[in-house]
């Protein structure tokens, strides 16, 4: 969806309600290589929260000491680089403060990206439930089909019929 910066915050909440553990959102710049990308994680049930996954790649090198001070300068958060596959990436574990999230990642398109409010964002979450519902167990999905989805939504009444599914060890 193309969005703008005052949607940040209603999609980074979408994020750490209706995410998958590993379920993330993309932040494009449009006509760029630039983006930011926000996962979600779930390390046992009712224990989950958000964290910017910023890469140390060829098109990142201008901005990544600049994105790596801007995370450090933010004292309530835990940041980290680690190297993931082969490539060092900026970690910024927010928890569950989408607050403080959106704070930052304003920051870091505004300040660093040069973002103003007519740039136009491309934003998909990716790995999430299609509807309003809390995902907070790593075990649980929702296999909603999108016939079944549509009819729901025609009714009104879908929130109300999505049952979810907890996968086991065997499947």
């Amino acid at each position: 969806m193309v969005r703008h910066l005052d949607y940040i915050d209603k999609s980074l909440n979408e994020l750490l309600r209706r995410g998958y553990d590993n379920g993330f959102l993309m932040i494009k710049l449009s006509y760029t290589r630039k983006f930011i990308q926000i996962r979600k994680y779930i390390t046992s049930p009712g224990e989950y929260g958000i964290q910017l996954a910023f890469p140390k790649a060829k098109w990142s090198l201008p901005y990544f000491h600049d994105v790596e001070r801007l995370c450090r300068s933010i004292k309530s958060a835990n940041c980290c680089i680690d190297d993931a596959g082969g490539m060092d990436f900026l970690y910024m574990d927010f928890g569950q403060d989408v607050v403080n999230a959106d704070v930052c990642i304003r920051r870091i398109l505004v300040e660093i990206f040069g973002v103003t409010q007519s740039t136009k964002l491309f934003v998909t979450l990716e790995k999430a439930a299609l509807f309003d519902v809390l995902v907070d167990d790593p075990n649980t999905f929702y296999s909603e089909s999108v016939k079944d989805v549509l009819k729901e939504l025609k009714k009104g009444n879908a929130n109300q019929n999505i049952e979810p599914t907890v996968k086991t060890p065997a499947e």
